[in-house]
């Protein structure tokens, strides 16, 4: 298509498209020229321009037939626009014969949009999901990727360094996170779980872990887990209680899972003179009086009678925590 702007591109006002081969023209009015035309260019690609004539002659003698010209450059509001394209249409309009306008008067695709943001949001949040119900299985993966290879692109995690230094917008996210349960609360990554997860079966080496502790230390944050002894879970609610019943109502374990069960189980749950206590022992245990101990023959009992969380006790002799309650581990 042939461009005319005359160096009026991002100026306003009345332009016309003109059909070369045959001589039928399209009057309308713009905002900015140049974004008007991008947007006719679109349409006119896709197949889905508003206007049937132009479409028709589009597909039929292709772009290089027409014409993209300024008419008259004006400086007014969009009423006055509008008037001055009626004004050019009335001239040359003859129900579609050499004129493209379907009708005399005008119609703006300017301040469309909803008065209430809100409802513009809703509006626009429902169509994209419906319009997402009717991809394909594989435009919604293409989606993905092209949207996953936008967000980790060295452009994109600069825009968002950037704004996490604005002050002002940290604490915005961090009071819509609070309000919202956090930010990923009832998302799901099926895809990164379990074994598709990236750290799947690794362990940070101690290069990393120091990093880790320096950056904590050094931003004057706590850690997540200073100070937490044990975890209590949630009381369960009747109705949840009565669901998880009837999601097992008929359920059998099979003899694998059972053995796998009951080997995890053993040393945690195990009575003192259960035959399947597990013994630890090879290992100097330093309580807070001063006492050491170097065998434990039931975890359970150990922790109940010293007060410790069986969790945290067990954590401890692995050499996952430092510290529970004072009590240390010396080798």
């Amino acid at each position: 298509m042939e461009l005319k702007f005359e160096g009026n591109s991002l100026k306003s006002g009345i332009y016309k498209i003109t059909n070369k081969i045959n001589g039928r023209i399209y009057i309308g009015s713009a905002k900015r020229f140049k974004s008007r035309w991008s947007q006719h260019a679109y349409s006119l690609k896709a197949n889905k321009h508003q206007n049937k004539f132009i479409q028709a002659d589009y597909n039929k003698c292709g772009t290089e037939a027409f014409v993209f010209e300024v008419l008259e450059v004006t400086s007014g509001d969009r009423q006055e626009r509008l008037l001055l394209e009626e004004q050019y249409i009335s001239q040359f309009y003859d129900k579609g014969q050499s004129c493209y306008n379907l009708r005399r008067k005008t119609a703006s695709r300017e301040g469309c949009r909803s008065k209430n943001p809100e409802e513009t949001k809703r509006k626009m949040s429902f169509s994209m999901k419906e319009a997402w119900k009717r991809m394909t299985e594989g435009t919604k993966q293409k989606r993905s990727e092209l949207i996953r290879a936008a967000q980790t692109s060295p452009a994109s995690k600069e825009r968002i360094k950037k704004k996490w230094e604005n002050e002002e917008y940290r604490q915005k996210m961090k009071q819509f996170s609070k309000q919202n349960g956090g930010w990923n609360r009832g998302l799901k990554f099926p895809e990164q779980s379990g074994v598709n997860h990236p750290m799947y079966g690794k362990k940070h080496t101690e290069e990393t872990i120091n990093k880790i502790k320096e950056t904590i230390l050094h931003s004057g944050r706590k850690p997540w887990n200073k100070d937490i002894t044990g975890y209590t879970m949630p009381p369960c609610s009747d109705e949840k209680k009565e669901k998880l019943r009837i999601a097992h109502t008929g359920k059998t374990l099979s003899d694998e899972t059972k053995k796998r069960i009951s080997e995890n189980r053993k040393g945690k749950n195990a009575g003192k003179n259960s035959s399947g206590s597990k013994i630890y022992e090879g290992f100097i245990l330093l309580a807070p009086d001063g006492t050491t101990y170097n065998r434990i023959e039931c975890l359970t009992e150990f922790a109940k009678e010293h007060g410790l969380n069986m969790k945290c006790l067990w954590k401890l002799l692995k050499g996952k925590t430092p510290s529970t309650r004072g009590w240390r581990l010396l080798k």
